[in-house]
């Protein structure tokens, strides 16, 4: 169905239940998302809906990540994180599953983390094994997140939850995830695939227009004010890369030692 060649996502299709999946193809970083993954990443999904504006039945889409330890670490901390080729705005490419006009599903099995939750958090559901970690550890950057992070999760969890979340840069549980909202549901890792196809065959069953109008009519009660709030968040965010702060966490993390913050 596509015709483009990709070297850090496999693309996959079901014909029977007409549903596609993508899967973030670097294991051995764990699916960190570097820039050439998040440009086919947003390339698989534009050429997806053209050929859903060509006619072509495809009901839902899966997003996973390669290997049985990540969905995503997040950020590939030794690649660039400028805006891809083919991205049209700053952390486009994590909006767009929210923006394909079928539902998206991560599944998520093993950590997802930073970018990586922000890439699960644009999906319209979200189902994990019950061996994941999720968080948003952008703070011990000395940095925040960038891509959705702080809306969707005050969203999804609540404002103060978020803060938390955020600010802590804790690791949560899948089921603490299930608890705030973040995830719809915490299964045994060995039924997560069967759990997931279960349910996109409910959906592909469903009249294809009509799902199409529910995940339409629920995001636009939420776009103009969020929108807002992603170019700011994504605005700071650039702004603390270029920090002393930012400097040190990385080097912290490279290093494996406790940072030392200057606070500039």
């Amino acid at each position: 169905m596509l015709d483009t060649n990709f070297e850090t996502i496999r693309w996959s299709f079901d014909q029977e239940l007409k549903y596609g999946t993508i899967t973030l193809d670097r294991p051995e970083s764990l699916n960190a998302l570097s820039k050439q993954l998040r440009r086919e990443y947003a390339t698989c999904f534009r050429e997806l809906q053209d050929r859903i504006e060509e006619g072509h039945d495809i009901r839902a889409v899966i997003v996973n990540g390669a290997g049985d330890r990540a969905f995503s670490v997040g950020a590939d901390v030794n690649d660039s994180h400028d805006v891809p080729a083919g991205v049209s705005k700053p952390g486009g490419e994590y909006e767009l599953a929210e923006e394909f006009s079928r539902p998206v599903i991560a599944k998520i099995d093993g950590y997802c983390l930073g970018g990586g939750l922000e890439m699960a958090l644009s999906c319209d559901f979200r189902f994990a094994s019950e061996r994941s970690t999720l968080g948003q550890p952008e703070i011990d950057l000395g940095i925040i997140p960038g891509g959705g992070g702080t809306q969707r999760l005050a969203e999804l969890a609540g404002p103060s939850r978020a803060k938390e979340l955020c600010m802590t840069g804790k690791h949560i549980s899948a089921e603490e995830a299930k608890r705030d909202g973040i995830v719809n549901e915490s299964v045994p890792a060995d039924n997560l695939n069967n759990h997931v196809i279960k349910f996109v065959r409910t959906i592909s069953e469903k009249p294809p227009l009509a799902v199409q109008a529910v995940k339409d009519a629920v995001n636009a009660s939420f776009a103009t004010d969020r929108e807002l709030g992603r170019l700011y968040e994504h605005r700071t965010s650039r702004a603390l890369r270029y920090t002393d702060d930012h400097e040190e966490g990385v080097r912290a993390f490279r290093e494996d030692i406790e940072p030392e913050w200057m606070g500039r």
